[in-house]
């Protein structure tokens, strides 16, 4: 049976197992082993599913996690697309600082270049 009511901050809290957790509408929580949290949005176009992460939970409240969700679920109900453009994504992983694109290691490996 389909759960009607979304989860409480709470209820959220409480989930401890690893795995994707329901939460709300097109909402869900991804507990991975290392215990780390994620908000993700899924929605179906065409028959398949589309997955996209709305952030980490200790830095996205599940509030704000749920408006998004509902502004993204709205936007492919009016014929978008639910993940940002290629661009954009290209643009996030050459300043993702985790990837080695950030100023950091730009400092850092010329500084090493030095030595």
């Amino acid at each position: 049976m389909a759960r009607k009511r979304a989860l409480s901050a709470r209820e959220v809290d409480a989930i401890k197992a690893t795995g994707v957790h329901w939460v709300a509408p097109s909402l869900y929580m991804q507990i991975r082993l290392q215990g780390t949290r994620s908000w993700l949005f899924r929605c179906s176009i065409d028959g398949k599913n589309h997955w996209a992460g709305l952030g980490a939970c200790r830095d996205v409240p599940l509030t704000k996690a749920r408006d998004e969700a509902d502004r993204r679920r709205l936007a492919v109900r009016a014929g978008a697309d639910p993940a940002p453009p290629c661009a954009t994504r290209d643009q996030a992983r050459c300043t993702d600082v985790s990837r080695g694109g950030g100023d950091i290691y730009r400092i850092a490996r010329g500084r090493l270049a030095q030595r």
